[in-house]
């Protein structure tokens, strides 16, 4: 799925929690970025081993469920 971000070029959408590492393979990602407060989570920590893990800190009072459910996706 590509969108407007112009600094990333794949948004792999996720269905499950297992399929993150299949989807790193899969698609050849060299590096996953999410926000901090997943930093420690086994979810997210086991990608280490097949690509670089970046976690950004978490923009206060923003909130994608809520930008979701206002745009209707």
């Amino acid at each position: 799925m590509s969108g407007a971000l112009r600094n990333v070029d794949l948004v792999i959408p996720g269905s499950t929690w297992d399929q993150n590492c299949d989807d790193v393979l899969t698609y050849h990602v060299n590096a996953a970025y999410m926000s901090d407060e997943w930093q420690g989570n086994e979810r997210f920590e086991c990608l280490s081993n097949v690509c670089t893990v970046q976690y950004f800190e978490r923009t206060s009072r923003i909130s994608s469920a809520d930008v979701k459910q206002q745009r209707r996706f």
